[in-house]
This record gives structure tokens, C-alpha cells and sequence, in this order.
């Protein structure tokens, strides 16, 4: 993968959190889904990324009953197991946060950003959780500043969280990149305020992305030009 022709530019990297730096425990949904469905678990994850587009576009307020329902329904839960598989992922929601996967590079991916020189930042919607999720992982310092809609009550793509962020940095617009997995929310939400952006898309399902599109968290890396 080839560096970003504006590479030399930045010096910030802002970071979505759910989808980009944690993901939601797959394994967990795919032994709720697999007593009624035949699908590989391959599959059932393929199901689950089409499925998170189509209940963002169609209820962007609210998305997760109607992702989850959307996609246990695809993947052959019966509607009448819908409730039962509900009230288990809310249940271990709150248990144990869903989007708990960390992926082993992602330590590595934040440390050779910093080491590299890059100051660090996160914006997430969120429900209050973001730093302690954060800090879970051992990821919190890592970052210079972190953003949790709910904590500041503004939610992205509303330019004001951005440029909450890029204050708090002390980074300009025009020398920051911001990288998460939703179009409207992360990628016009930057490029609103005169942010570079990086769509992370590990299926590769969005058409005409109008920024770099990377499969994995550690693309990044080539894109900044970092060995």
C-alpha cells in the first residue's frame, strides 16, 4: 500500500473507538445465533458487517436493536428466539461490554504511531464508557485526548465534537487524520472540518469512499509511511 500523498501533512491521528480500535464479541453473538442457524462462522460475521450498514442508514439515532435483529434474522434466528437472543446480548452487554475484542496489533499499531512522533486522540459515540473500556485494555495513555459524545453531549458527525478534539490537541484540521468505519459519522464528519480520513473497511463493502479505504488497522502503518 502506497503513503498518503498528504503524509508529510500530519501530525494528529484521531481514532473511532467501536468497529475500529474494539470490536464486538462476534464469537459471544455466533453461539446465540448458532443453535438455530447453519451458516460457517465466516459467514455469520460477513452477515453481521452488512447488516451494521444497513441499520445505521436506516435508524442512525438508534441502530442496535435493528443491526442485531437484522442480523440474527438473516443468519436463521426465528423471530419467535429474536426476544430470548435480545435480552442475552443486553445482558452481557452490561455484564461485560460487548465491544471487548481487542485485536493483538492494535497496541503495537498506537505505539509505533506515538514513537513516530504522532500526537493521539479518540471521538467516539459512545454511552459514557469510552474511557473505561479504554483503560481496560490498557490503551487509555496511549491518547492525549479522549472524547465520549456522551460525556460532552455532542455526538459525531456535528463539527463541534471534532473540533472539541483538535483543540484539546492543539492540532490543526489540515494536519490531522481521522480514521473509523462509518461513512457519515466518521468519514464527512472530518472531512467537514477540513479533516484528512481513512475508512476502515475490513469487507470492503462500501462503494466510492471518497478517502483511502484500508482491510486492517495495521495498513495504516504503509499509508503514514511508517516501517
Amino acid at each position: 500500500m502506497q503513503p498518503l500523498p498528504f503524509t508529510a501533512k500530519i501530525n494528529t491521528v484521531i481514532f473511532d473507538v467501536g468497529h475500529t480500535l474494539l470490536f464486538p464479541d462476534d464469537n459471544f453473538l455466533f453461539q446465540l445465533a448458532q443453535p438455530f442457524s447453519p451458516l460457517s462462522e465466516d459467514k455469520f460475521k460477513l452477515i453481521g458487517a452488512k447488516t451494521k450498514d444497513q441499520a445505521y442508514r436506516e435508524s442512525p439515532e438508534d441502530p442496535f436493536k435493528l443491526w442485531f435483529g437484522k442480523w440474527m434474522t438473516e443468519a436463521g434466528v426465528p423471530a419467535r428466539e429474536l426476544d430470548g437472543v435480545f435480552n442475552a446480548i443486553w445482558d452481557r452487554h452490561n455484564e461485560k461490554h460487548l465491544w471487548s475484542v481487542l485485536e493483538p496489533s492494535v497496541p503495537h499499531i498506537l505505539s509505533d504511531l506515538r514513537d513516530a512522533g504522532y500526537k493521539l486522540g479518540v471521538i467516539s459515540n459512545s454511552d459514557g464508557s469510552v474511557t473505561r473500556l479504554l483503560q481496560d485494555f490498557q490503551l487509555d495513555f496511549f491518547f492525549e485526548c479522549i472524547l465520549d459524545s456522551a460525556v460532552v453531549g455532542i455526538e459525531k458527525p456535528d463539527a463541534r465534537i471534532f473540533l472539541q478534539a483538535l483543540e484539546a490537541l492543539q492540532s490543526a484540521p489540515a494536519a490531522s487524520l481521522y480514521v473509523g468505519d462509518h461513512m457519515i459519522f466518521d468519514i464527512n464528519g472530518a472531512q467537514n472540518v477540513g479533516m484528512w480520513a481513512v475508512l476502515l473497511d475490513p469487507y470492503s463493502l462500501a462503494d466510492a469512499a471518497p478517502c483511502p479505504v484500508i482491510q486492517r488497522l495495521s495498513q495504516l502503518k504503509s499509508l503514514l509511511n511508517i516501517k
